[in-house]
């Protein structure tokens, strides 16, 4: 395995622990929903939520993809905004963000506090990404500003939750 590769948490037999990495997490550490954010491919962590889930969340530089620290980084973006050519195709888009909804899926377990991902600095919409969201599970919450767009029940009839705005 590369050196840059990104590890996902490992559940034991007992459902008891949660390890990310080499670290188990602690009860109340489970509490705290994962903070999910727009990131670039190379894991410049540099403005917007981005540098909020650095300073505060535990992502790691250098990681554009995955779980770190209390975040989960989906890149929206090849290069730090700003830099030439930091655009991806939305199909790249896409698959980053089908990728999150299997691992979310998977981890029933953990919370997932999504921000309007790639609708600030990497310039889409929330017309264009929220609706990527649309069959994320019910341990996601969602920026208020997506509620309009995605509405206040699940697919199945759940009702979806919001939480607020990184401001």
């Amino acid at each position: 395995m590369p050196d840059d590769a990104v590890v996902p948490p490992v559940m034991h037999d007992d459902t008891t622990e949660i390890v990310i990495g080499d670290r188990v997490l602690t009860d109340e550490e489970r509490l705290i929903p994962v903070f999910v954010f727009g990131s670039n491919e190379r894991g410049i962590h540099g403005g917007g939520a981005a540098r909020v889930a650095r300073e505060k969340h535990g992502a790691l530089l250098h990681q554009g993809f995955g779980p770190q620290g209390n975040s989960f980084a989906l890149p929206t973006c090849a290069l730090p905004t700003g830099e030439p050519n930091h655009e991806i195709p939305f199909e790249r888009v896409k698959y980053y963000v089908a990728c999150f909804l299997m691992y979310a899926t998977w981890h029933p377990e953990l919370k997932f506090q999504v921000t309007q991902v790639g609708c600030g600095l990497a310039g889409w919409t929330k017309e264009q990404i929220a609706p990527l969201f649309a069959s994320a599970p019910e341990n996601c919450q969602f920026d208020t500003d997506w509620q309009p767009i995605l509405g206040d029940r699940m697919p199945h009839g759940a009702t979806r939750k919001y939480w607020g705005h990184v401001g």
